[in-house]
């Protein structure tokens, strides 16, 4: 029995920038409300599926996440801003290292 997986659905290619036009490398796609998702390569580009000609979801650490509808559009660059600190819910500081335990 030969088994065949047949995607009708209509790729979507971009590139993914910060607000001084240099590209995101490692920013994040996902087609809302599926699990489907991609990260932008070195150049800020991506290409991902979308079934549903839904929204795309793009996120990256220090920037506002962005919802934007598919429609019909086959190519969708994305300028990314940063968050400011008045947007942001939390501030998380870690250090790295340790403490010699004969130093207690």
């Amino acid at each position: 029995m030969l088994i065949s997986y047949f995607s009708f659905g209509q790729t979507v290619t971009g590139t993914i920038t910060d607000d001084n036009n240099k590209p995101l490398p490692g920013a994040t796609v996902v087609v809302k409300g599926t699990t489907r998702s991609t990260v932008s390569d070195n150049n800020g580009k991506y290409s991902i599926v979308d079934d549903s000609r839904g929204k795309l979801v793009i996120s990256y650490a220090g920037f506002i996440t962005q919802e934007i509808a598919v429609k019909d559009r086959k190519s969708i660059a994305v300028n990314m801003a940063w968050v400011s600190l008045k947007e942001m819910d939390a501030i998380v500081v870690t250090a790295l290292g340790g403490i010699k335990p004969e130093s207690f």
